[in-house]
This record gives C-alpha cells, sequence and structure tokens, in this order.
C-alpha cells in the first residue's frame, strides 16, 4: 500500500486522518463515511462505516467501487454486514458520489448564535473528500442528523439493487479491503 497523496484529513472522521491513500495501483481512496449511533439505554447501537474509492485504468477512465461495513448491537445480539457495489454495473453509484458535492456548505456559527443543545439518541455521521481548491486538500464535515445523515441515508437506498456481498474484480481479483474487519472499520473512527 503506497500513499499517492497527502490529505489534510480523511474522509469519514476516521478514513480521514489519513487522506487519500492509495490502496493497489490506480486505486484512490475517494468519500470516506462514517456513521456512529448509540442510545442511552440498552437497544440499538450501530456504526456504518463506508469508503468510495476510484479506479482509474491506464488510459485514464475511472469508475467508483463502494466499501461499506456495517455493524450493529441490539441487545446482546450482534450483526455485520460487509457489502460491495461496483460502479461499473451500478450507475447510480456515480450519481451518489456526484450528489455528495451537492450537500449544503458546512460554516460556523457566529458568536451571537444561540448556544447548541447536547443531543442524544442521533447518529453523528462524518463525510470526507477531495476539496475543490487542490487535489492535496479534503474536506471533511460532522453533523447531528443532518445533511450527512440524510445524504447517506437517501445514498444507501438508491443503491439498493446494486448490493453485493463478493468483492467486485478489477483486472482478475478483488480488490484489497480497508473494512474486512470490524476491528478495521472502527480504527477508522477515532
Amino acid at each position: 500500500m503506497r500513499a499517492t497523496q497527502v490529505g489534510a484529513l480523511g474522509f469519514a472522521a476516521a478514513l480521514l486522518a489519513a487522506g487519500p491513500a492509495a490502496t493497489q495501483d490506480g486505486h484512490n481512496a475517494w468519500l470516506w463515511l462514517t456513521l456512529t449511533q448509540s442510545s442511552l439505554s440498552p437497544g440499538l447501537d450501530r456504526t456504518d462505516v463506508a469508503l468510495v474509492t476510484r479506479v482509474t485504468n491506464k488510459g485514464g477512465a475511472f469508475f467508483f467501487i463502494l466499501e461499506r461495513r456495517e455493524m450493529v448491537t441490539r441487545g446482546r445480539a450482534n450483526t455485520v454486514k460487509h457489502q460491495w457495489v461496483d460502479g461499473r454495473t451500478c450507475a447510480a453509484l456515480s450519481e451518489v458520489v456526484q450528489s455528495a458535492s451537492d450537500l449544503p456548505p458546512a460554516r460556523i456559527n457566529p458568536p451571537n448564535s444561540p448556544p447548541n443543545r447536547i443531543t442524544f439518541h442521533v447518529a453523528t455521521t462524518t463525510l470526507s473528500g477531495p476539496s475543490g481548491s487542490s487535489w492535496m486538500d479534503r474536506v471533511s464535515r460532522t453533523d447531528l442528523m443532518g445533511p450527512n445523515y440524510a445524504w447517506w441515508e437517501k445514498s444507501k437506498a438508491r443503491l439498493k439493487d446494486c448490493w453485493q456481498n463478493e468483492p467486485p474484480m478489477v483486472g482478475g481479483k478483488p480488490p484489497e479491503s480497508a473494512l474486512g474487519t470490524d476491528r478495521a472499520a472502527r480504527a477508522l473512527l477515532h
């Protein structure tokens, strides 16, 4: 694995700190998403980590691959989904990646704004991707049940017919998995 760019902050609050890295030749991390949701009472804890990789061939053409790991705990039962979307067979993936650039701009409230309240039982969603200003810059934004969360829920629905359990083959082999284990996925959260 070799780094191809230096990023300010990786894409999903976790994929983020590493910045865009090549997982294989011509495979660059494009977007990272992390979603964590916990309830104060016993019930639901959910972690969803997704990585969109841009795969470029020698001719310069590219497509996207999405890798996702969702870990859900309900009481004492744990379920894990590790899924993929291949942009060559799912046109909706390019539309989802494009729609991330349509999110409203993040801004810091001025000092005379009312104070924010601490909210529990909500999902914290971080999205990170390339900046339009420089190939070296990354943009990262976090919200509580805000535009990032809405974008991810809508994106998953748009991709509902595209999810597959096996990684797509690229050049006769599967891409390296960044989210192959719970430990790898959780490492992206810190």
